[in-house]
């Protein structure tokens, strides 16, 4: 035990000595303020301005809440102008951060930003050009970070101009080549890539995704395939109970129910082990009203999570104990598996119960869940928690 504790504090060391590490925290520092209120913005707009909110459904807000449609655009717009530009921003950001030099700075920003719109506009059959805003957003974080610091390190190096002036024209070639290829082909083939990996990879398709998602690729958006759950819900439907479902062991049964409490990594049990060991509390419950409808870009970013090598480990691990857990107790047939269908927003504890129609041993396993979730992010919190302390003094 004491071994690895020494190994994975050694690593810990050593990555926030690095200073490229260091830079990027920086990045993320200036990028959490705009990420805490989008997020924000998001949780409402998803969970209690939405028809299909969890929230708006539950107590009947579409007519209960005066001007509720109004609310669905107010929070519509303020999500977009914040959330909608985390990519872009990322991108001017870490520019800023990697140039260094006061000097060279608004070359590399200027540089990082106009290839960034370069990729991210689209030009119509009558060749009117538009930004797409999925582009400019969170989903394209990693895209954001790399092309800034990219800039800001050429713009610290001889022949500046000349560098930007290549960028800037590789990434119009970039666009005239994707412009090039037709829209709705590239997302049928990578729909049909996706689908085959999944088939392909089986069980090690979820690790995957969230190896993906700490590095900051957009598979947030990604919907996991679940062909089994038309079958599963017909039948509860038509039979009024869910004792012989076709397929009790799928994706939909097993992983969504019990191991995205929070969002994708259970960082809901994150949440709650930094408030246990009072790190960052107030992170921790700024964090917590989008935590609960499942949105942890807060954390992600303000821990942060994302290309932390220490908090992969639970990133990975949390999900996989809580899908054991509740594979195993499908298995044993100790409740039933969850085939309604819920919003998004649902939260996450509450999935499992009412995804069964309210089966309290559900519930039960859904709450071991959170709980293992929990004691499996704790010593890593506290490791990164001594981090910070030693970084301090």
């Amino acid at each position: 035990m004491h071994g690895w504790r020494t190994k994975l504090t050694t690593l810990q060391r050593w990555t926030e000595a690095h200073h490229s590490y260091q830079q990027l925290q920086r990045v993320f520092t200036r990028l959490l303020p705009l990420v805490v209120i989008g997020s924000w913005c998001e949780a409402i707009l998803t969970s209690c301005v939405s028809r299909d909110g969890f929230f708006a459904q539950i107590y009947d807000l579409p007519h209960r809440l005066p001007g509720f449609p109004y609310w669905h655009q107010v929070f519509s717009l303020l999500s977009t102008f914040t959330l909608g530009l985390v990519g872009i921003a990322a991108a001017g950001i870490s520019a800023l951060v990697f140039a260094e030099s006061a000097g060279r700075q608004r070359l590399a920003v200027g540089t990082a930003l106009i290839a960034y719109l370069l990729l991210a506009a689209t030009t119509d059959r009558g060749g009117i050009v538009t930004l797409t805003l999925p582009a400019l957003s969170s989903a394209w974080l990693l895209a954001g970070l790399l092309l800034g610091a990219g800039c800001g390190w050429l713009a610290r190096h001889r022949f500046a101009m000349l560098w930007s002036g290549l960028v800037v024209a590789i990434a119009a070639a970039g666009r005239v080549a994707l412009q090039a290829i037709p829209h709705g082909s590239v997302i049928a083939v990578v729909t049909g890539a996706i689908a085959e990996l999944e088939r392909f990879l089986g069980g090690l398709w979820l690790p995957i995704i969230q190896l993906a998602s700490w590095l900051g690729l957009p598979v947030r958006q990604l919907a996991l395939l679940d062909p089994h759950g038309a079958a599963n819900l017909n039948y509860a439907l038509a039979h009024a109970h869910l004792t012989q479902v076709p397929y009790p062991l799928t994706t939909a049964t097993i992983y969504r129910p019990f191991a995205t409490f929070g969002g994708m990594g259970a960082t809901l049990g994150l949440l709650i082990a930094m408030v246990i060991c009072h790190y960052r509390r107030r992170l921790a419950w700024s964090a917590l009203g989008p935590g609960l409808v499942n949105l942890n870009l807060p954390l992600w970013l303000g821990v942060p999570v994302v290309l932390n090598p220490l908090l992969l480990i639970p990133y990975l691990l949390a999900p996989a104990a809580c899908s054991v857990i509740a594979w195993g107790a499908l298995a044993l047939h100790l409740m039933p598996p969850a085939v309604y269908p819920l919003p998004d927003s649902t939260p996450g504890p509450l999935r499992a119960w009412l995804g069964t129609n309210g089966n309290w041993a559900a519930l039960a396993v859904a709450s071991v869940c959170l709980v293992v979730s929990v004691a499996i992010y704790l010593p890593f919190v506290r490791m990164v928690q001594a981090g910070g302390e030693r970084h301090v003094a």
